[in-house]
Order: C-alpha cells, then sequence, then structure tokens
C-alpha cells in the first residue's frame, strides 16, 4: 500500500509532552509513522509538503 509523508508538521504525541517538529507517514486512513526531525521549533511561515511515497 502506498502512503503519503507530510513534512515540516508539528506534531502531538498525546504523552504531555510539548509539540515538536516532525514527519508523518499516512497510509490508508491511519498514521503509519511519526518521526522527530529535531528542527528548531520555531513557527515559520510555509507551506505543507505532502510527497506520495
Amino acid at each position: 500500500m502506498t502512503g503519503t509523508l507530510f513534512t515540516d508538521w508539528m506534531v502531538f504525541g498525546g504523552s504531555g509532552a510539548a509539540l515538536f517538529p516532525g514527519e508523518v507517514v499516512i497510509r490508508g486512513e491511519q498514521i503509519d509513522a511519526a518521526a522527530s526531525t529535531n528542527r528548531p521549533s520555531t513557527p515559520q511561515p510555509r507551506a505543507t509538503r505532502k510527497t506520495q511515497i
């Protein structure tokens, strides 16, 4: 099954920790993976990048 990679997102992990910059992979209707990009979390005005994988 193919997926969609979203980059430059602020991710909510649900653990009570602060939002973190990261990437999310969606397959079908579910989140398949989420990872921190370890980039500064200062909000920057930019378009969301969406890549078919």
